[in-house]
Formats: C-alpha cells, sequence, structure tokens
C-alpha cells in the first residue's frame, strides 16, 4: 500500500507540476487522485 500511495502522491506531484491548476479538468484530475488516496487510506488497501 505504501508504494500505491507514494505513486498516486507523484502523479499529484507531477500534474501540479507541469499543468495550469486553473483549468477544471486538471482540478478534476487532482480530486480524483485525492479520492483514491483517501480510499486506500481508509480501506487500508
Amino acid at each position: 500500500m505504501k508504494e500505491e500511495l507514494r505513486d498516486i502522491l507523484c502523479q499529484q506531484l507531477v500534474i501540479i507540476d507541469l499543468h495550469d491548476l486553473s483549468d477544471p479538468l486538471v482540478q478534476d484530475d487532482l480530486i480524483r487522485l485525492n479520492e483514491k488516496m483517501k480510499q486506500k487510506i481508509i480501506n487500508g488497501r
């Protein structure tokens, strides 16, 4: 699980680094990845 969380965090950092954060699609991607990370932490998977 630790590696999966690290991968999700890295994906978020790449998006933040490479894209315009005012773009709604970028915001949607960040929200989706954040929700995915929260579910993994809550479920322990």
